[in-house]
């Protein structure tokens, strides 16, 4: 569903051809613009408000916009001063607090100001530098970004400094902030969930900012040389000293260092007050309190008049060790999570003008409005509203039934937990019995609520499985009691994005859980028809989760009703519930008595009685066969036979429902071919078909020179309706719903053309393989549609009118009119194709024939989205590749091609099946890539790897858009793609010498992961073993520093300098010491490297072991020989590391080897102080005992 746009430029926003770039001054309170589109703004066009608190928070929020516009005057009361422009699809308007003036009162005038002079912003966002508060439960980093988020009895910003001074001077908070917008918490939720998938996008803008702006790239992306340092809370900075310089390491807090470099996003609760926080026991007990994140001094003057989503960089960690050198940093990461978030809110959730108050819906209520259209499909009803009407006199014995009545008596709800089930024969009448039950429960039950839904595998996806089941349920449920909506409310059940939802299995069972236990003392009845036409294991799985809802009901007086129709097959149990089997009823054997008697229109002679009762006793009670015989023996009858000569057609006519079948396909010879073709469209198109598409697919097979334009006066759709009724031997009938399709009359007739082989046996010409053979003729039907000559009834214009205008869809509407079987026949000719290939019916000649401008351009014309179209320059892999066509990738000829980089929205054709979620299309290229190299290759092995659990992979998702600025090896690297790597080495065109991040090459990052096979595919690429980064460290150096112990070990054989140093002076063995790796560090020694090499601070690889405490690295390298007595920069010695981190073995094998326990560093503190200070007692013993005497 989708919401009009009520201004002039919402479509051209909407759907951005390419991101413009920035002009790069961004000095002058007035930035320097270039107009890059012809669009006019005005005041309403801007729905996003930003506002920050410091020149650098607004520099890093331009630098963010896509495009800046031009500005516009202010309203008469506004002082601020406006940047404007353009992120992804929104306008926004970013405002800063006059320099100098902070604080929650200059926030609040600036946000009042803002909204008088732009009063269609929906988005409220306050963005920029906050002081974090790290804690066990929240890992809180210099850089991080912390985002307002409702917790407990707050609303997401606490102000912590308003309050009350109560009884014995204690401090008592008062009042309650507004929450942010629920909009912008759905937006989170979302983007939270897109971060479990896949990676934060944040780094892509920070590399942007660095291509785009490459004066502030400098001062505002590089957090490699920033050090982040967390002092004890108790520790105070000296005030004479301007930096951390000279505070004591000692009173740092250890923390494991973090992989990857995205910075950690924590979702929670703000404290905003008018102080600076700089006071680390304060922090401390604030965050205990009260579960603060971040603190600052803005967005407590917001929320109320300005409800906004706070977003802040952690610069500083609130206490007097407190400077700006993260500031630029952390407002960067800051803006580039705003711009991420607002990726995820949609131009048209903005598009309306916020409503005057007195008639603004509550969020809830306009999100409980979209969800509710979402839940609802196409054909949602079809199979129900199709179904005939129960005959006069028929299917009324079913209320009279013991089991029916025992199911309905509520206090014999115990013994059955709700649950009637029954069961018939196929064409026994099942569903007719269930459309009867449900029309007389929502007559007679008036105190109850009766929901139902019929399968239907003859429809499409959604109406025949279990998440359609649920959609549906749900919706007549939220429908009839409006009450239970309030679950719609609950995030965790359905992440918004007010466009649409792509509802799973788990949500849509959450949300009936909880629909289920609001009922109260309500009563629920659903009727659920026709489970054999859904798949097994999802009804096995549906009535496992039914049960469960029908035991807590049983206590709660709330009635969880269900009554299930199928066929016998397949047999699945019930713990408890009620069986009825049509079999043998006498109402189900009256019914067919009564149906006979009134539509077998013979007379009611002695002969056409015995004709009746024969009838009866043949049919075995399936009425399918019973209506179709009489439908026959009429026919028979108006044509004149006799009486006798009907009790002889029906003594002919198979006794069996599937030999009634055969012999209706078989009786009559005559357009045997229109027959076939109708039967291989209903069995195997790729969706359901209206009637008049299905007319043109039966015509583009029998008579394709008869193709042109649909002329309703010509072919008016009586005659087409009547062209199906005849090309099916009345097998196949016409839905009932708002978009009619056409399917078989019953299930039954699919189970005889495909399970007992009847469409082999009836046209042994098609051989055994009748599947492929019929995908291949409709791929040929298809064919000659799409050479039908569009531009001659309607000129197609080049290029095409953009998808999102009105043109577009006045095109799209009038090719639909007059080639009523052109779409289909565009986007399922290569399904057919792909079907084909599959079971062995070659396409090669296909591929090499296909018309792919010609396609191309149709299939662009069918699109609705911009972004989904393609250039003219496409690759045929690339659109197979996107569209999981494997079989047909397999016999591509190009296939190897698949890293080449297209113009194409994902790149090259391998992105565009990862992120198409093409997994068979992947396997199929990385196996086609792994034949070709020579067999003692490791690619042979590796593309099985690729889907395996533990595997990292790119994960890029079907939002991704791939930039032409990068190279692909950069994807992969920030992925940490190893595997998919390794098959890039091997492209004959791969090179091995690109940077990336910190100016590290491939081999830099391949020995950083660990990759072995990376990194001898790259060995022998000839990579450029000595590489340096922009620290200077080396791939030897990022591999030690890992401990990636194998991948070491190919570097040194293939002879290394395994003692060179980074422009610190570390070295590998420095550094594989400091992190403990004494596997790498045994390799090292056994290399006959130095082992007095200065590296961190001045220590040597002993000292950088001792003090991180790895007892295993300290002993292997004491044993060597390793100096003892060497001193740090902070005259620090081995031993009096050790003692810091309290290893006694280490301790005692120093002094057995000399070291002075009294040795002083430049404090003055000795190896015992600091042990006893540290609380490690057995260390100060060992100590105490070596001291002289």
């Amino acid at each position: 569903m989708q919401r009009p746009n009520h201004r002039h430029g919402a479509s051209e926003t909407l759907h951005l051809a390419k991101r413009r770039r920035l002009d790069k001054n961004l000095d002058g309170a007035s930035p320097y613009y270039r107009a890059t589109t012809s669009t006019q703004f005005c005041h309403s066009d801007y729905t996003v408000g930003w506002i920050c608190a410091l020149p650098l928070e607004l520099a890093a929020a331009t630098a963010m916009l896509d495009e800046i516009h031009p500005p516009l005057s202010n309203s008469p009361t506004d002082h601020n001063t406006y940047t404007l422009g353009q992120m992804g699809v929104h306008n926004v308007a970013v405002a800063c607090i006059p320099s100098g003036v902070y604080g929650t009162t200059s926030a609040a005038t600036v946000a009042h100001d803002m909204e008088s002079t732009f009063p269609s912003v929906r988005v409220r966002l306050m963005v920029g530098i906050g002081g974090g508060a790290p804690s066990e439960q929240a890992d809180i980093r210099l850089g991080d970004v912390v985002v307002s988020k409702p917790a407990g009895n707050h609303s997401g910003v606490v102000q912590y400094d308003y309050g009350k001074t109560v009884q014995h001077g204690g401090f008592e908070r008062v009042g309650t902030l507004n929450k942010p917008p629920q909009l912008l918490l759905t937006a989170v939720s979302r983007l939270q969930a897109n971060h479990m998938l896949r990676p934060s996008r944040i780094p892509d803008y920070l590399t942007e900012i660095a291509t785009n702006y490459p004066d502030m790239a400098a001062k505002f992306t590089q957090s490699v040389r920033l050090q982040d340092q967390l002092f004890d809370a108790r520790y105070e900075h000296n005030k004479s000293e301007s930096n951390c310089k000279h505070c004591d390491p000692g009173r740092l807090v250890y923390r494991p260092v973090r992989s990857g470099n995205h910075p950690g996003i924590h979702y929670g609760l703000i404290a905003s007050g008018n102080q600076v926080m700089k006071h680390g026991e304060t922090r401390e007990r604030l965050a205990q309190q009260l579960g603060i994140l971040c603190f600052e001094m803005e967005a407590a003057g917001l929320m109320d008049q300005f409800p906004c989503l706070v977003i802040r960089g952690i610069c500083d960690y609130a206490d007097s060790h407190k400077n700006k050198v993260w500031q630029n940093y952390a407002a960067v990461t800051a803006a580039a999570y705003a711009k991420e978030l607002l990726s995820v809110v949609s131009a048209i959730q903005l598009s309306e003008p916020p409503p005057t108050s007195d008639e603004r819906p509550l969020p809830d209520e306009e999100q409980r409005r979209w969800l509710l259209e979402s839940l609802r499909f196409d054909q949602i009803d079809t199979r129900h509203l199709t179904i005939k009407k129960a005959h006069a006199n028929t299917c009324k014995w079913l209320l009279k039934r013991p089991e029916y009545l025992h199911w309905l008596d509520s206090e014999k709800f115990s013994q059955h937990h709700g649950f009637l089930w029954i069961k018939g024969k196929p064409g026994a009448g099942k569903s007719t019995l269930m459309k009867f039950a449900v029309t007389n429960a929502r007559k007679s039950m008036k105190s109850k609520t009766v929901i139902s839904f019929f399968f239907n595998a003859r429809g499409g996806s959604l109406e025949k499985s279990t998440i359609g089941m649920y959609r549906s349920l749900l919706l007549q449920l939220f429908e009839r009691l409006p009450g239970l909506q309030i679950g719609l409310d609950c995030l965790e059940l359905a992440a918004w994005d007010g466009e649409s939802h792509d509802w799973t299995i788990e949500s849509l069972k959450a949300l009936f859980h909880e629909a289920v236990g609001r009922l109260g003392q309500s009563s629920l009845v659903c009727f659920i028809d026709a489970l054999d036409e859904c798949d097994e294991n999802q009804i096995r799985e549906m009535i496992t989760f039914f049960q469960s809802l029908g035991q807590p009901t049983t206590s709660n007086h709330a009635r969880f009703q269900v009554c299930f129709a199928s066929r016998h097959y397949p047999h699945i149990t019930i713990a408890k519930g009620l069986n009825m089997d049509l079999e043998g009823q006498e109402g189900h054997t009256q019914d067919i008595t009564n149906y006979i008697d009134n539509e077998l229109r013979i007379g009611h002679s002695n002969q056409a009685e015995q004709v009746r009762a024969d009838l009866q006793e043949k049919s075995s009670g399936v009425f399918m066969w019973v209506v179709l015989v009489v439908d026959i023996l009429n026919k028979e009858h108006d044509e004149g036979r006799t009486i006798r000569r009907l009790q002889q057609k029906l003594k002919d006519i198979p006794r069996d429902l599937h030999e009634l079948f055969r012999d209706l396909l078989t009786r009559d010879l005559r357009n045997q071919d229109e027959l076939l073709l109708c039967i291989q469209w209903l069995l195997f198109a790729k969706q359901p078909l209206t009637p008049v598409q299905l007319y043109y697919g039966i015509i583009s097979g029998i008579e394709p020179e008869d193709i042109s334009k649909w002329d309703p006066d010509e072919t008016p759709m009586d005659a087409i309706e009547k062209f199906i009724l005849n090309s099916s031997k009345g097998l196949a009938e016409i839905t009932k719903s708002k978009t009619p399709t056409v399917q078989f009359i019953h299930e039954s007739v699919k189970d005889f053309l495909l399970k007992e082989n009847g469409l082999g046996e009836v046209w042994s010409n098609l051989g055994s393989n009748f599947y492929g053979e019929s995908h291949e003729r409709l791929k040929q039907c298809c064919l000659n549609y799409l050479s039908i000559d569009v531009d001659y009834s309607i000129p197609l214009t080049d290029p095409l009118p953009k998808a999102s205008t009105q043109e577009a869809n006045n095109l799209y509407q009038s090719v639909l009119k007059w080639f009523p079987f052109l779409e289909y026949a565009t986007r399922s000719v290569l399904y057919h194709a792909n079907e084909a290939q599959a079971t062995g019916v070659s396409q090669a000649d296909f591929l090499q024939t296909f018309q792919l401008p010609r396609w191309v351009r149709l299939d662009n014309l069918f699109e609705k989205a911009e972004i989904r179209r393609h250039t003219p320059y496409v690759s045929l892999l690339y659109i197979l590749a996107e569209r999981n066509m494997f079989s047909l990738v397999r016999i591509h000829p190009s296939s190897l091609s698949c890293f080449e980089i297209e113009a194409e929205r994902y790149g090259p054709p391998i992105f565009a099946a990862i992120a198409t979620g093409s997994t068979e299309t992947v396997q199929t290229l990385l196996k086609i890539q792994a034949d070709d190299q020579p067999p003692t290759s490791p690619l042979h092995n590796l593309h099985e790897q690729y889907y395996q659990v533990a595997n990292k992979r790119v994960d890029l998702g079907r939002t991704f858009t791939f930039s032409q600025r990068r190279d692909l090896s950069s994807y992969l690297y920030e992925h940490k793609d190893g595997i998919l790597l390794a098959f890039l080495c091997a492209s004959y065109k791969f090179g091995t010498e690109s940077t990336y991040e910190d100016h590290r090459t491939m081999l830099s990052w391949a020995v950083t992961n660990g990759s072995e096979v990376v990194v001898k595919l790259l060995l022998a690429k000839g990579a450029d073993l000595e590489s340096k980064d922009e620290d200077g460290g080396k791939p030897l150096y990022w591999a030690a520093a890992n401990g990636h112990a194998g991948v070491a070990k190919l570097l040194l054989e293939k002879g290394v300098n395994p003692g060179a140093k980074n422009y610190v002076g570390v070295t590998p063995l420095s550094i594989a010491a400091f992190h403990g790796h004494e596997a790498v560090v045994t390799l090292l020694l056994e290399k006959g490297v130095d082992l007095e090499s200065i590296g961190f601070d001045g220590r040597t690889p002993l000292s950088s072991a001792a003090c991180k405490g790895h007892k295993a690295v300290a002993m292997l390298l004491l044993d060597k020989g390793a100096n003892i007595e060497f001193k740090d920069d902070q005259g620090r010695t081995p031993l009096w590391w050790v003692a810091m981190y309290g290893s006694e073995a280490v301790a005692r094998r120093l002094l057995d080897k000399g070291a002075d326990p009294g040795s002083k560093d430049n404090s003055g503190q000795t190896p015992l102080s600091i042990a006893a200070r540290k609380g490690h007692s057995e260390v100060v013993r060992l100590l105490q005992s070596r001291l002289p005497t």
